[in-house]
């Protein structure tokens, strides 16, 4: 028999992978993605505690600024919540909000409520939070009537304190009280006795007003 293509090398056959072999890269994968979601988790919590510590340092930058530029009181307030709309759900700190007050004393927002993520609250207990005192708690009145907070109607509660016109606060000048609040994953309960491993605290000088925060 004439041979047309005498130097034309050989094709081999490719064996296809086993059943065994399957089930080792399947395995493997598997492991791999149960180690790794621990860490994907806790880069999602420290994400979300990033986002809530900018939103607050944001809405108490923009309330200053804004108390100097238009010469007039703007007051910030911790609203707490409830978790759900169940009676017995746990009240929680997760929003905050400014409103200015013109010269007949009637409040207006600076913008919408800033909601922090899901995941992370304000400490409500004064060991971690003092700017949530019991004096700090808003009391309302027909002259400074509570306002509508999308989601939650007038079913919230609210503390705050004010930015006076030169940039200072109503807040009592140091060594009294070191002015501060601690934000911390939701997770881990609320009105702590001591900081968890990653949180944010952010204090405010009575007298000038100026905001820093702290992570460890």
């Amino acid at each position: 028999m004439i041979m047309l293509y005498p130097n034309a090398p050989h094709r081999r056959t490719r064996a296809a992978f086993t059943l065994f072999e399957l089930l080792m890269v399947m395995g493997i994968v598997l492991i791999i993605g149960v180690l790794a979601i621990p860490a994907l988790s806790s880069v999602k919590r420290s994400t979300a505690l990033t986002r809530a510590e900018d939103e607050i340092l944001g809405e108490l930058s923009l309330a200053r600024q804004h108390a100097i530029s238009v010469n007039r009181d703007v007051e910030v307030r911790f609203y707490r919540v409830r978790e759900s709309a169940a009676p017995s759900a746990p009240w929680r700190f997760r929003a905050v909000q400014a409103y200015t007050y013109d010269a007949a004393g009637a409040a207006t927002p600076l913008r919408i409520v800033r909601m922090l993520p899901r995941e992370v609250v304000i400490d409500s207990g004064t060991t971690l939070s003092t700017l949530l005192a019991a004096a700090r708690k808003k009391a309302w009145s027909a002259d400074d009537p509570q306002p509508v907070v999308p989601g939650y109607g007038t079913d919230y509660e609210a503390w705050a304190f004010r930015f006076r016109p030169e940039g200072g606060t109503d807040l009592t000048p140091f060594p009294a009280t070191p002015w501060f609040i601690t934000l911390h994953d939701a997770g881990l309960g609320d009105s702590l006795a001591t900081p968890p491993a990653n949180y944010a605290s952010i204090v405010v000088d009575p007298v000038s007003g100026q905001m820093s925060s702290f992570r460890p």
